[in-house]
């Protein structure tokens, strides 16, 4: 009597034991993958509510009633949105913050030819400067964020 051979099994053909175990260790992997990145965010939030606050100082200075209107965007985040009149000081405490200044539509701002000057100081040192020009049926706008052409400076 001839012995019976067991069939070879090729590459890839798994029993449904094998794959089972090897779909267990790659779960657990992926598992603790998924738990060491979210322990580095939540460290990286912890770091970031440590971030140094800074103190800053925008002046708008020049044609006295000159009217502008702000969006100021601080981090811790907050938004504040409103029309400034030439003089005016702000005293910021921020980590982070972005602001816009645009003239107001339909000559709401001033007469034309007036002018106006905003400057930019953190932590007590002048960081930039911006002047502007009021011309009749202009809507002229400046940016800063750290990059822009028309920046005040990064806050």
């Amino acid at each position: 009597m001839a012995e019976s051979i067991p069939p070879r099994r090729r590459w890839f053909q798994f029993s449904s034991r094998s794959l089972l175990i090897g779909m267990a260790i790659c779960a657990i992997a992926v598992a603790w993958f998924a738990d060491r990145t979210k322990i580095r965010r939540e460290h990286a939030a912890e770091l970031e509510k440590l971030k140094a606050v800074h103190s800053y100082v925008i002046t708008v200075s020049g044609t006295p009633g000159v009217r502008l209107e702000m969006t100021l965007v601080t981090q811790p985040a907050t938004i504040k949105r409103e029309i400034v009149t030439v003089p005016v000081t702000l005293q910021i405490d921020a980590v982070k913050a972005v602001a816009w200044f645009e003239l107001l539509p339909e000559g709401k701002s001033g007469g034309n030819g007036d002018t106006y000057t905003i400057a930019l100081e953190k932590d007590g040192d002048p960081v930039m400067e911006c002047r502007g020009l009021i011309q009749k049926d202009s809507r002229d706008w400046h940016y800063q964020n750290g990059d822009a052409k028309w920046m005040l400076g990064e806050f």
